[in-house]
């Protein structure tokens, strides 16, 4: 059975270590998908 969102958040977090964030915690994964977006929370919340 294969377990393909497993897969992708081993990847996020692979290039979250590789990026320096290993001793971050987990909103370092929201983070991540709003740089690869191109949008910040701060953004978000003033629209």
């Amino acid at each position: 059975m294969p377990l393909l969102a497993t897969a992708q958040a081993a990847e996020v977090m692979n290039a979250l270590l590789a990026s320096g964030h290993g001793d971050e915690d987990h909103a370092v994964i929201a983070r991540f998908y709003e740089e690869l977006a191109g949008v910040s929370e701060a953004e978000a919340a003033t629209s």
